[in-house]
């Protein structure tokens, strides 16, 4: 077994096939295209296993409130958006001969600190608000004070697909 701990774009240049590649809350990170290169990168017979996370209806008070600071702060460049299941099976089903996704959810609760720091060291803050993340993760704070714990859902998907 060898593990590499490389990103997408240096495994293309590697001219080796992987029999299992993972990714773990990172497929929302990635720039347009590294979807190919992770399915060439497979062995005919190879796996390709990812969680991403997801935009579902669902939501819990700090989704919530998090949704009413993207509401108030204006301007924001936006590095990315969560993709709908849907969404996520139109991109890989081009690809992948065989698709296996499915959805999940994890509910925590924290008193407001906490949770707005698992948000900012997750990258929460900065993946939806861009240059805008201390504002936006002061606001959050402000906002979930009021509350003595805070639920937050962290919708997600298991892909798992094959060349």
């Amino acid at each position: 077994v060898r593990l590499l701990p490389l990103s997408a774009g240096e495994l293309a240049f590697l001219g080796s096939r992987f029999d299992l590649v993972l990714g773990n809350i990172c497929y929302h990170w990635f720039p347009r295209g590294t979807l190919k290169i992770l399915r060439d990168i497979l062995a005919p017979q190879g796996q390709l296993a990812l969680s991403i996370p997801i935009q579902v209806r669902e939501k819990a008070d700090g989704n919530l409130i998090l949704l009413e600071v993207a509401r108030k702060i204006k301007g924001v460049n936006r590095p990315g958006k969560l993709k709908t299941l849907a969404q996520l099976r139109r991109e890989f089903s081009p690809l992948f001969s065989s698709l296996w996704i499915e959805a999940h959810s994890v509910e925590e609760s924290h008193p407001p600190e906490r949770l707005t720091l698992l948000l900012r060291v997750r990258g929460s803050f900065h993946f939806l608000f861009g240059e805008k993340g201390a504002e936006a993760e002061k606001m959050f704070l402000e906002m979930a004070s009021a509350h003595k714990q805070i639920n937050f859902r962290w919708n997600f998907a298991l892909v798992v697909a094959r060349p």
